[in-house]
């Protein structure tokens, strides 16, 4: 890596050292049994290794062959080419005036198209709607004025802000309403609990009894 970005490595062992970032024993080790075959003296007194400089020479080879050509095709044409958002938001001045009448035009026709188009309209809860309420069984043993009273406190916290008592919110208010519990009557008669007395005597005691 240093040899391909400096062009040449130093022959003192020291500096190889240094740039190897070994220990002069350790690296003194494998430079003289491995690493020093690889790389041969130069015409400057600087070791190099003969297969990365191969390399470098094709590499380059290949570059200047391929700039020779780019400079041919373009010979006749300007150097500059415009970057992707100046291609992208160049308008032909020829073409501006009819390309914004056309924009303007566009624009009128979404804006009567729309117009146009049916508004839904919002329907609000009436007396009617809220007494077929109370007499749906769905919502037996709700109290649906308590009901609509919460949320008319609702629809005044930020939350509910903007937002209107419609038939719809209403109904899913409900929905999520907690019913009552109801507690099943047995009839039944309830038997008297026997018990044994402090002196003995056995005893009835009747649920009913206060």
């Amino acid at each position: 890596m240093y040899e391909w970005i400096n062009g040449a490595l130093p022959t003192e062992l020291e500096e190889l050292t240094r740039i190897g970032g070994a220990k002069i024993k350790t690296f003194n080790h494998f430079w003289n049994h491995q690493v020093s075959s690889k790389f041969s003296v130069n015409g400057n007194g600087k070791l190099i290794n003969r297969r990365m400089e191969e390399v470098r020479q094709n590499q380059s080879k290949y570059s200047e062959s391929r700039r020779k050509n780019v400079s041919v095709r373009y010979k006749d044409k300007p150097t500059y080419e415009p970057t992707y958002e100046e291609h992208n938001s160049y308008i032909d001045p020829a073409l501006q005036s009819s390309s914004s009448s056309s924009t303007s035009k566009d624009k009128k026709n979404k804006d009567i198209a729309r117009s146009d188009k049916p508004k839904r309209a919002i329907v609000l809860a009436d007396n009617e709607f809220i007494q077929a309420l109370k007499e749906n069984p769905a919502y037996e043993g709700i109290d649906i004025d308590r009901e609509i009273w919460k949320l008319d406190a609702w629809l005044l916290t930020p939350r509910g802000k903007g937002k209107q008592k419609t038939r719809q919110r209403i109904v899913n208010w409900l929905n999520r309403a907690e019913k009552p519990v109801q507690i099943e009557k047995s009839n039944q008669p309830i038997e008297p609990v026997k018990y044994v007395d402090r002196d003995g005597s056995i005893g009835e005691w009747n649920a009913k009894q206060k």
